[in-house]
């Protein structure tokens, strides 16, 4: 059969069953295109009360910032726990809301979509790593010593 073709009610194009491709796609393209059209230039600040959309992300009005050097779950991420599954995305979310309580975040942007974040002088960054949370990322070295602690210690995501 040639490269495209028609079966069912699927277009297939070399193989790949393309209104599936797009299914998949949809949440991906759409989290770009809001952060990349929403996201804050460097070096501005924004304050305010967010909405925590991961354990990582928060949203101000319209600008979209993910907290600088961490790597968190998504929101609907699961883990496994010995052998059974868990929404550790979820509670890391949930984590992060209880952390910010519906208190003021100020935000120092470091690069776009990227952004230093407190709540009462409390790095955010610092706190979900310190509480298992999430693990830095590579730009996140000041954060390795909080995860080890983290890990040490059986608290969040390491929980047994």
């Amino acid at each position: 059969m040639a490269p495209g073709y028609l079966r069912g009610s699927s277009v297939l194009w070399l193989g790949v069953n393309i209104p599936s491709m797009i299914k998949r796609l949809i949440p991906t393209l759409a989290a770009t295109f809001i952060l990349g059209l929403t996201a804050c230039s460097a070096e501005e600040t924004v304050s305010g009360r967010p909405d925590i959309l991961d354990g990582g992300t928060l949203q101000f009005d319209t600008a979209v910032l993910r907290l600088h050097g961490i790597v968190a779950r998504s929101a609907r991420q699961k883990c496994r726990r010995g052998s059974l599954p868990w929404l550790c995305g979820a509670a890391s979310r949930t984590f992060l809301e209880e952390t910010i309580a519906g208190r003021v975040v100020t935000c120092t942007v470091v690069m776009k979509g990227v952004g230093k974040c407190e709540v009462g002088g409390l790095d955010l960054s610092l706190r979900v790593i310190a509480e298992g949370w999430a693990v830095p990322a590579n730009d996140g070295e000041s954060y390795r010593e909080a995860e080890a602690s983290a890990r040490a210690a059986g608290l969040g995501l390491w929980k047994k």
